[in-house]
């Protein structure tokens, strides 16, 4: 399985998708790239050929295979966290007096509910 490059990272940064788990990266040698398992409390490595990180949607192969995490796979979390920003950029495009405190406060609840509630 191909591993992918998402940008999700703290401040601008790419991780690294692979098996539904992400990893940040963590140090880069002359062929090889350390990834590290972005809970922090996991800390499980992967390691990939050298590339060019900046490409999203980059495909790469692994080459150290990563033992087993200390929790769930994040491919769901990540999923409902891109819906979820997808959701409330839209609501703010339709209804711009809506504000973000109302948006995280009513994550939960459907986008249709906020958008009539501020219509």
């Amino acid at each position: 399985m191909l591993a992918k490059i998402v940008e999700a990272g703290r401040l601008n940064g790419k991780l690294l998708l692979y098996n539904g788990f992400l990893y940040a990266r963590n140090r880069t040698t002359a062929a090889k790239i350390h990834w590290r398992c972005n809970v922090s409390a996991c800390g499980v490595l992967v390691q990939t050929c050298l590339f060019d990180v900046s490409r999203l949607d980059a495909e790469v192969a692994v080459i150290t295979e990563p033992k087993d995490h200390k929790h769930p796979p994040t491919r769901e979390t990540y999923a409902a966290q891109a819906r979820l920003v997808g959701e409330m950029a839209s609501i703010v495009m339709v209804c711009h007096a809506v504000t973000c405190s109302t948006l995280y406060g009513n994550a939960a609840v459907s986008t249709s509910k906020i958008l009539a509630d501020h219509k």
